[in-house]
């Protein structure tokens, strides 16, 4: 039956490797999946994303936020792929709270601590006032390349942010 629709409809036939801006929704979408494994290629789409767009904090996020929900979740992939994010836009906020969940959930704190004061550190305002109940509103768009609310977050399940 699929392959009838797609002689109908010539679209559905064309490569799953898209534009670049397919792969947000992409990942998305598989993090939505309770299965995980809705999208086989999207690993390999990312990772051919970000050999033509080396130096993309985002594409290196994502990457690292894909690595987590397949075979490679309790490696040190995700982790690398966080910190090659951070080291290509060091206000890259949520590469770099991913590189810390990322490194907590590895054991490695010592690391993990001193990431979060960077992380802390490149939040706009931050130092302005460190007293208790103090609430930093973060600007979006001074927060990385993407927006905070467009990127992906690590641990890919549940969590205190999810």
């Amino acid at each position: 039956m699929r392959r009838g629709a797609r002689r109908r409809v010539p679209s559905l036939a064309r490569s799953r490797v898209g534009l670049v801006c397919d792969l947000p929704g992409r990942l998305w979408q598989a993090l939505g999946n309770s299965t995980k494994a809705s999208d086989q290629a999207l690993l390999a789409d990312l990772t051919a994303a970000l050999a033509r767009e080396p130096g993309s904090a985002d594409l290196s996020n994502a990457l690292g936020v894909a690595a987590a929900m397949g075979s490679q979740a309790k490696g040190q992939a995700p982790i690398d792929y966080f910190h090659q994010a951070v080291q290509q836009d060091s206000n890259h906020l949520m590469a770099g709270l991913n590189l810390v969940e990322a490194l907590v959930k590895a054991g490695q704190y010592q690391p993990a601590i001193d990431q979060a004061l960077q992380v802390l550190t490149a939040i706009p305002g931050a130092s302005e006032d460190s007293s208790p109940g103090h609430t930093l509103a973060v600007d979006s768009s001074s927060a990385g390349s993407a927006s905070l609310r467009e990127t992906p977050h690590f641990p890919t399940g549940f969590d205190f942010f999810r």
